[in-house]
């Protein structure tokens, strides 16, 4: 029993510690506006947040050494209360290797009604 207890004590405290551990840093390359050329670093997370409507239909492929990490809806709020029209998404790809790298957006529905294509280009180093 006396071991039992020295067991669990010991599994116990181990997990507390890990759980204790500061996470991994990692550099977030926020990109927004116009397409543009950038070069980012291999292990960066690169976070994109396209502008579109409400309403309006965002579908995403990419190509080259990345891949999608984490989509997520973004509210923000101001003195606790939600912004008007402040709603909007994040795409966030990590990237896997060196090289060239391409997102593209296309948007439509609302009021876009023929596809947008916002297409994206850069380089992982």
């Amino acid at each position: 029993m006396k071991m039992l207890l020295v067991a669990v004590m010991v599994l116990g405290t181990s997990g507390a510690a890990l759980a204790m551990q500061p996470a991994k840093e990692q550099t977030v390359v926020s990109v927004s506006g116009e397409p543009h050329d950038f070069t980012v670093e291999r292990g960066d997370v690169v976070r994109f947040t396209p502008s579109a409507p409400a309403g309006v239909s965002v579908r995403v492929k990419s190509s080259g050494p990345i891949r999608l990490v984490r989509k997520a809806r973004v509210r923000q709020l101001v003195d606790g209360e939600p912004m008007i029209g402040s709603a909007g998404v994040e795409y966030e790809f990590s990237t896997t290797g060196r090289g060239k790298a391409k997102v593209i957006f296309t948007m439509q529905g609302g009021p876009v009604p023929k596809p947008k294509t916002v297409e994206y280009q850069f380089t992982i180093e």
